[in-house]
């Protein structure tokens, strides 16, 4: 015969640490957490909870916080509060690369300037957040073309709003002696008339 578990489905991590003394068992994400012991208890089973409380580990880890002189232990977190974080710093980081590129690009200094390591030491130690500047290929590959995209939408955006552009033209030479046209698209701006 097969028999039937009793699990409480509808029961949710927070809900059930209500169900005890305060500060006996707390949330993290989808995981109640037992707070003397710092172990995940399982939530959906009413029993676990109170057989983890009887335990004799339990029972010393609750005395040992609760003594006057000791400190009182961090709670534990999840790996993801934990990944959260450094995802937003990883974001911070790509933010602060692609505007370093932009900087050098419209300034006309050439990528290749940062493998050179005074330059490079220089940056590390005084841009804060940075971190280790990649190598100027890892830039090129990387956060040029992400830099190129939003300089082409910006473009586009400039040019969606002017009511008339215009055109200039014009033939030049590359340094190969090879025929080039130069195409400039310039948006009109209508003044008021006074």
């Amino acid at each position: 015969m097969n028999k039937c578990k009793k699990l409480a489905k509808n029961v949710t991590p927070s809900s059930r640490a209500k169900q005890f003394e305060r500060e006996m068992f707390h949330v993290v994400g989808e995981l109640m957490f037992c707070s003397a012991c710092n172990v995940p208890v399982d939530h959906l089973r009413m029993n676990s909870c109170e057989k983890h409380q009887t335990t004799s580990l339990h029972q010393q880890k609750k005395e040992s916080r609760q003594s006057p002189g000791d400190k009182r232990k961090k709670l534990q977190a999840a790996v993801v509060d934990l990944l959260g974080n450094q995802t937003k710093e990883k974001l911070q980081r790509k933010i602060e690369m692609i505007d370093l590129v932009s900087v050098l690009c419209s300034s006309n200094i050439p990528l290749h300037v940062l493998d050179r390591a005074p330059l490079r030491t220089y940056l590390e130690a005084n841009l804060s957040g940075m971190g280790a500047i990649p190598s100027s290929r890892n830039l090129r590959r990387n956060y040029l073309p992400k830099l190129f995209e939003l300089h082409v939408k910006d473009l586009k955006e400039l040019l969606e709003q002017s009511e008339s552009v215009a055109l200039v033209c014009d033939e030049t030479t590359d340094v190969e002696d090879r025929y080039v046209i130069n195409l400039l698209v310039v948006p009109c701006v209508v003044s008021p008339k006074p």
